[in-house]
């Protein structure tokens, strides 16, 4: 998959959710610390959105720990967040 058609503040918040993985000791990023990653980059309107929503960091991560799988030392995507991310490619390559 190639990061270079994401913008910078995308390629950010996938890291950050790599990050969050890590951190949290799982073995595949979810959409859950896809959130995470978008809530630590904040700044544009899917922070926004889910900071309206209530949505609040710490709370976000301790249901996300709750869903990951046992810890690996790489974090691939799980098959829905693979889908979110060819769905938001998708839609980021009609916009250009």
């Amino acid at each position: 998959w190639v990061l270079a058609k994401f913008t910078d503040r995308a390629r950010r918040a996938l890291e950050h959710a790599a990050e969050e993985v890590d951190r949290l000791g799982g073995r595949s990023m979810g959409t859950g610390a896809m959130l995470l990653g978008v809530l630590r980059e904040g700044g544009d309107i899917g922070a926004e959105v889910l900071k309206t929503l209530g949505v609040e960091a710490d709370a976000l991560r301790e249901q996300v720990q709750q869903l990951l799988p046992v810890q690996s030392p790489h974090a691939p995507f799980t098959e829905r967040a693979r889908g979110l991310r060819e769905d938001v490619q998708r839609l980021a390559l009609q916009l250009l």
